[in-house]
């Protein structure tokens, strides 16, 4: 498959995004073209958003072998005999239509479009309706994708490699599976929540819903005394 990927989470880091990189060196491991396309820097809890009355810009990156503590905004810190990835001043969904529609058209058609892996899990309606995971996703849908949101639920910021490489087979085994099997109806797309732990490629898949819920409240403040002189 022709598989493109984007995010909220921005380019590879450890800081902010640490598992774009494995996941898109897993997907190639399977056998699949990759071409990637996020944005430059952190966009959670944007949706579905677009930017209005702004010139939206695109460099070109390489990305390095491991992620690196920080994302650095130099663009050939990988190897430049590689395709490059898409960096745009934009939002997840602006990414998302961007790619579909002016970028790597010198590759085959896109059969399934990805966003994620996020950062943190999207299982309730009061995340899911504010991810720019699901956004992008929701507007590659809305330009007749098959389109997949990817989350990862992790349970502590280590992202040890073997239990993060692992989370991405799995991920990328439910996605080709989803993409043969699934029914596919149009605008539809598929919220797929993958654990970061050991052993998660021995569990069992579960075909669930969103759990629904709201805020109790707005969130909390901490006053802090002004700085004077």
């Amino acid at each position: 498959m022709h598989i493109l990927v984007t995010n909220d989470d921005g380019p590879p880091s450890n800081l902010a995004s640490p598992y774009i990189l494995p996941f898109v060196n897993a997907l190639e491991k399977a056998g699949h073209t990759v071409s990637v396309i996020v944005p430059d820097s952190q966009k959670s809890w944007i949706g579905k958003a677009h930017i209005v009355g702004q010139d939206v810009r695109a460099s070109f990156y390489w990305p390095p072998s491991k992620n690196p503590s920080e994302h650095s905004d130099s663009v050939s810190v990988g190897d430049n005999g590689k395709y490059p990835w898409v960096l745009l001043n934009s939002t997840p969904a602006g990414c998302s239509q961007i790619g579909l529609s002016y970028f790597f058209q010198d590759r085959e058609k896109i059969d399934l479009v990805i966003s994620g892996p996020n950062y943190g899990r999207n299982s309730t309606a009061v995340f899911a309706l504010s991810s720019g995971t699901l956004g992008a996703a929701l507007e590659a849908s809305h330009c007749g994708y098959k389109a997949i949101a990817l989350s990862f639920a992790f349970f502590d910021r280590i992202n040890d490699p073997v239990v993060v490489e692992e989370s991405c087979l799995q991920a990328v085994r439910v996605s080709e599976y989803l993409y043969k099997n699934a029914t596919w109806n149009p605008a539809q797309l598929y919220s797929v929540n993958v654990p970061v732990k050991k052993g998660v490629s021995d569990s069992r898949v579960r075909w669930t819903k969103m759990l629904q819920n709201q805020w109790k409240q707005g969130a909390g403040t901490i006053e802090k005394a002004g700085v004077t002189g």
